[in-house]
């Protein structure tokens, strides 16, 4: 084959022509021509000659080939060895490796750089040598440098340079694996793919490749000593601990009950951590849970546990049981198949929301009603988007139906029309805007449970506040003659619709039920820091469990005055303060809003833990309740992903090992990276080395 070899020629004039060249050299290829083409237009300031040889060589010399030799010494010899080009290419990679072009930028002459701080013009090195910037950044913004230097410390991978990069040996290897397959939810038998053992064989050929059986048995080992490290950590929180339980069902039909520990450590930061993964014998309700839980942990240890004072119900639950109540009022609950639906029915009887999702669920039956679904979407303008499909029991999925429902109204009116069976049952305009009520009344219940779901601060500080955000939420449609409560629309200045109403008073006595648990001990002591008014309803139990509890704990200076303090004023009333008890001086303390505080009460306890050194050891205590169970979900929100269907077989002892120490891991990672983080805060603000 004709091959190309490409000489660098000082600029003589415009490149040939297609015609020109082919006629010059006319045993060039149409690929060489491409390539010499695409260099001319790379480097404008220089023409490219071509040599034509008759190697075994399409394109470009093969470095260590006699071409490679022979184009080498052409270039060595010729003056355009040195080129701009050349030097601009080199330093073009020399730009994309150096952190000091960050703070610099190019001026629009392209000969010099200016600070991006001081504006001070810098001379632009041919070759790319930064030194002369370095030199600027060091003497006139060494703060920024530093900042730099910090930020890029945290985006780098711990270990990243070669020379703090461990040599890679088969203990390494091995853990690294072990770490990939539970991470990732990977099937064991990955290592021993072909493909897989030739992507690690570029690594290092020399390492021999773990098996699956290895692989289960790294696992087993990690799960117990993972196991061993969570034990000592737990060890070390100074208070008490919580656990958070529910209960979950596998897809290979394996019920497990999921338990969660929080605790909150020495500098006041919550820890949840997975503590077990067991077999669930019996039914799932709450009364089966704890009764299996006492036996595995608190009788063994002969704890004593007050269910009025110390159990916390799953607030996120109760906002579901309450919301599907709501929801109700829209559905047929006796339900209604697709495949069933009359052709000859107009669908005036069908409930709206059953209605909604069984027309949803038919657009989404069939790839070709999707393909109409996305025409219809372009037709109108939007972005193309799928019908969600709802999950009977979670709420919110229903939500998002509805949401997106009501975006997409038209195209999905216009493809239900394409179905004679259906076209009955394509939703009224008066039933859109039952869905659009209906979505909006649901708004506060969706921004609450999404507050419950959160991490990192206690979420028991703030179960009170969603009772009396959702309880003033259905005020709005309560109509009372006696507290001028007319359920006005705020927004169209109309009363709310009946059927509104209605649901909004089915939600409200469904909340009556639960509220009463909220006032056990554990809520009161979680809530009294931000409402002034649950400090003013349980002033007098906080103070009887503080003397039973805690009181004896309280350091009270009994030392005498001084001859010279009697005189002295501002002794006396520091004695005097002192001589009150804490939680007198703490209920005298300003109220706090929730809002001003993002990680719950975790920050005023940090900041005054020293202005109440007993009263903090309750905080402490009481905080590490959770006020929902989400952490359980998601501990457990990979099982579908880790059961997939080619590992049905999996045993639960694998299934328990595996969804426990992907956790552990992952919070271990995640406390390296606050680490990290905090250390480079604390450099950057001269607070560390």
């Amino acid at each position: 084959m004709w091959g190309l070899v490409v000489v660098a020629v000082r600029h003589g004039g415009a490149p040939p022509s297609w015609a020109e060249a082919r006629t010059a050299w006319p045993g060039i290829s149409h690929h060489a021509l491409r390539e010499y083409y695409r260099l001319s237009r790379g480097y404008p300031s220089i023409r490219l000659g071509v040599e034509v040889s008759t190697g075994r060589t399409a394109g470009p010399a093969v470095p260590g080939s006699e071409h490679d030799d022979a184009s080498r010494s052409s270039n060595e010899s010729s003056p355009a060895s040195n080129s701009v080009g050349d030097r601009e290419s080199d330093f073009g990679n020399r730009r994309q490796r150096s952190e000091m072009y960050d703070h610099f930028f190019l001026t629009s002459n392209k000969t010099q750089y200016s600070c991006k701080y001081c504006l001070k013009p810098l001379y632009k090195n041919s070759d790319g040598v930064t030194s002369n910037m370095k030199r600027h950044m060091l003497s006139d913004h060494p703060s920024e440098l530093q900042k730099s230097e910090s930020l890029n410390s945290i985006k780098r991978p711990r270990n990243s340079s070669p020379s703090n990069r461990p040599e890679l040996t088969q203990e390494i290897l091995v853990n690294a694996l072990t770490e990939f397959v539970l991470e990732t939810d990977q099937a064991f038998s990955i290592v021993e793919e072909p493909s897989f053992r030739r992507l690690l064989d570029l690594l290092k050929p020399e390492i021999k490749i773990p098996g699956r059986t290895t692989i289960r048995s790294k696992i087993s080992k990690r799960y117990q000593k993972e196991k061993q490290r969570i034990a000592s950590k737990l060890h070390e929180i100074p208070g008490r601990l919580s656990f958070v339980l529910d209960c979950w069902t596998s897809s290979n039909q394996y019920a497990f009950q999921g338990i969660i520990v929080q605790g909150i450590s020495k500098d006041w930061q919550l820890l949840s951590l997975p503590l077990d993964l067991t077999i669930l014998h019996g039914s799932h309700t709450g009364e089966n849970l704890a009764t299996q839980f006492f036996k595995r942990l608190m009788l063994e240890k002969n704890i004593d546990f007050s269910v009025e004072d110390f159990r916390v119900r799953c607030l996120a639950h109760i906002l579901n049981l309450v919301c599907q109540t709501a929801l109700d009022s829209l559905r047929d609950i006796s339900g209604t198949n697709i495949d069933d639906i009359d052709p000859a029915s107009d669908g005036t009887m069908v409930p709206v929301l059953t209605k909604l999702d069984k027309c949803v669920a038919f657009v989404r039956a069939s790839p070709q009603r999707r393909e109409q679904f996305r025409s219809q979407c372009k037709i109108f303008g939007l972005e193309e988007k799928e019908l969600l499909l709802d999950v009977r029991t979670r709420w919110n999925s229903t939500l998002l139906m509805m949401e997106r429902a009501f975006e997409y109204q038209k195209p999905l009116e216009c493809t239900l029309r394409m179905e004679s069976k259906l076209i009955g049952w394509i939703l009224t305009q008066e039933q859109w805007k039952m869905v659009h009520n209906m979505t909006c009344f649901l708004q506060p219940f969706k921004a609450m449970t999404e507050l419950m779901s959160k991490q990192d601060f206690p979420t028991i500080s703030f179960c009170s506040l969603v009772y009396s955000k959702i309880f003033l939420h259905l005020e709005k449609y309560r109509v009372d003659a006696k507290r001028k409560l007319k359920a006005i629309d705020p927004k169209t200045g109309r009363p709310f619709p009946t059927w509104v109403r209605i649901a909004a008073k089915e939600v409200h006595e469904k909340l009556d039920k639960y509220y009463p648990s909220s006032d056990g001990l554990a809520y009161v002591v979680g809530t009294v820091g931000f409402c002034s008014s649950a400090i003013e309803k349980y002033r007098s139990r906080i103070k009887s469990y503080w003397t039973s509890s805690y009181a004896n704990e309280q350091e009270i200076s009994s030392e005498p005055l001084d001859e010279s303090d009697e005189n002295d004023l501002f002794m006396q009333l520091h004695r005097r303060h002192n001589s009150n008890d804490e939680i007198t001086r703490y209920l005298l303390q300003p109220t706090i809003s929730p809002n001003a505080l993002d990680t719950g009460a975790l920050g005023w306890w940090k900041n005054h833990e020293s202005d109440f050194p007993t009263l903090s050891k309750i905080a402490r205590d009481f905080l590490t309740a959770a006020g929902a169970g989400v952490p359980v979900e998601r501990l457990v929100s990979s099982g579908s992903t880790l059961l997939t269907p080619k590992r049905q077989k999996m045993s639960p002892s694998t299934i328990q090992e595996c969804i426990c120490t992907k956790g552990w891991i992952k919070a271990n990672y995640q406390e390296i990276f606050k680490h990290d983080l905090c250390v480079a805060v604390a450099n950057k603000m001269g607070g560390g080395e």
